[in-house]
């Protein structure tokens, strides 16, 4: 495992606090790669799908990172861009010309792209993942899977929503207080990984919002 902690935050924060433990892998997603070839078989996938996800899983690793995004009719379904034309294909493989939002596309339109073929042809038919179907294969697990702040704050109930229908364990991450006081409001143990605004004053707050526990702060 491995640990970073920022020299002099100890004593503003008033506790002995160890920042950022990564654990060996917080990033999970099949399109990141590390340079000492440990994902090799998570970046062997096609990113933010239940094949790269699976991998992981299978692997161990204690993190997967994603990155949730509401459908035009409401559906959390994970892909890291706003448009799937980076990673996805026409179901013949060709490319998408025209850009295709997430957030102006509803589910079952998204469900006609093949989000895996680009990768590789092995991969044909993969599709674009809901979190329920992530959340559920981490139901059991000791494995943290962790929710990227791409859904704004206003529309945070959503997520909230999908993730109080699983047993997963989940962190969610943040870059305000207002999103923090919003899913605690549902969700008052809910986990925290804070960046972004990293102020004097901004820690003090989030410190005394969130347990210690219950808080990743990235430096």
């Amino acid at each position: 495992p491995y640990s970073m902690i920022a020299a002099g935050l100890g004593d503003l924060l008033g506790k002995s606090t160890c920042l950022c433990d990564w654990r060996l892998a917080n990033i999970i997603t099949g399109g990141d790669k590390l340079s000492d070839g440990t994902l090799k078989d998570v970046y062997d996938t096609p990113e933010n799908t239940m094949p790269a996800f699976l991998s992981a899983l299978s692997l161990g690793y204690a993190s997967i990172e994603t990155d949730p995004q509401i459908t035009r009719d409401g559906v959390v379904v994970l892909m890291h861009d706003d448009t799937i034309n980076r990673t996805c294909r026409h179901a013949d493989g060709s490319l998408i010309e025209k850009p295709i939002r997430i957030s102006e596309t509803t589910y079952e339109e998204l469900l006609s792209f093949d989000a895996g073929i680009a990768h590789g042809e092995q991969f044909r038919g993969t599709h674009i993942p809901r979190l329920d179907e992530l959340l559920s294969a981490a139901e059991g697990r000791d494995v943290t899977v962790a929710l990227d702040k791409k859904i704004p704050t206003e529309r945070v109930d959503a997520l909230i929503d999908v993730v109080l229908r699983h047993r997963a364990r989940v962190s969610f991450s943040t870059s305000d207080t207002g999103r923090i006081r919003k899913i605690q409001a549902r969700m008052p143990d809910a986990m925290f990984d804070y960046d972004v605004n990293l102020s004097d004053d901004a820690l003090r707050e989030v410190t005394t919002l969130v347990k210690p526990e219950n808080l990743m702060i990235w430096m």
